[in-house]
């Protein structure tokens, strides 16, 4: 009941969840804390610690983890051998 109450009290002064629209990873409302190998690369994986903003506001920032495409072995040897030319 207590719990309920600061609940309700935090939202009539104007702190709000911060609501993580279509997994979209956005740097404005989000903290990437972690990676997670994945087909959908700049989706979020999984939400950590979720985020509030007072009055439109951010004062804490969701923390998330976000899916990275894999990086297969020819391209790894691409990337490579396009930073370090004939020397890779």
């Amino acid at each position: 009941m207590v719990v309920k109450q600061f609940k309700e009290t935090l939202v009539s002064e104007g702190v709000s969840e911060i609501e993580i629209k279509d997994g979209k990873f956005d740097p404005n409302f989000c903290e990437a804390v972690g990676v997670v190998q994945g087909k959908d690369e700049g989706k979020i994986a999984q939400v950590i610690e979720k985020g509030y903003q007072l009055n439109g506001k951010v004062i804490r920032v969701a923390k998330v983890k976000v899916f990275k495409k894999e990086v297969g072995e020819e391209e790894k040897k691409a990337e490579k051998a396009s930073k370090f030319g004939d020397y890779a």
